[in-house]
């Protein structure tokens, strides 16, 4: 499975309500179009992502994807016809942006419950078998899922480490961490 998440940011004085119920307009259009291999999707308010410019709050709209051909006809339906004018409505209020794409390693997605995001990145000289073996056994204390970067592909450290709840992760491997709120899900 592949998730493919894409931060965004309003331009100043953009009316937050606004923005997200346009959001929330686009995702309902995309999610009643007939797309092989989208899964589902959500959007999230995020504060104090590293990518965002200072102070200011954004959004991260997450993909689920069974393989990188859906996130080609995903983003196809995006800008067709049938969603052309919410997509372009959703984004007339966004000052810029960035997205990544990523692979599920371990654990199971929840899109509605997993709002913590803590990003990690394997030390240099730590092979991934040993990075497993350090990370691996917090996943048991709370529903999580461990995500890696494909191909360099996003603003972000390697790895990041979607929960529930919080989790003890290893201060080596640790970045930064991040709370996110569900805006919209279906």
């Amino acid at each position: 499975m592949l998730a493919y998440i894409f931060w965004h940011w309003p331009r100043p004085g953009a009316d937050a309500r606004v923005y997200e119920s346009r959001l929330a307009r686009f995702q309902d259009v995309l999610r009643n179009l007939p797309v092989t291999g989208f899964r589902d999707s959500a959007v999230y308010r995020v504060a104090g992502a590293p990518w965002f410019p200072a102070g200011i709050a954004g959004y991260e709209e997450v993909y689920l994807l069974d393989n990188s051909c859906a996130m080609d006809l995903l983003n196809d339906a995006a800008v067709s016809e049938p969603s052309r004018r919410a997509h372009d409505e959703a984004i007339e209020f966004c000052a810029a942006a960035a997205a990544g794409l990523y692979r599920l390693r371990h654990g199971l997605p929840s899109l509605t419950r997993m709002v913590r995001r803590y990003w990690l990145a394997k030390p240099r000289d730590t092979k991934y078998t040993e990075f497993d073996a350090a990370v691996l056994p917090t996943l048991s204390a709370s529903p999580s899922a461990l995500w890696r970067r494909q191909m360099v592909l996003g603003p972000t450290p390697e790895f990041c480490l979607q929960s529930a709840g919080a989790l003890e992760v290893p201060a080596s491997m640790l970045v930064f961490q991040i709370e996110t709120e569900v805006v919209w899900h279906r």
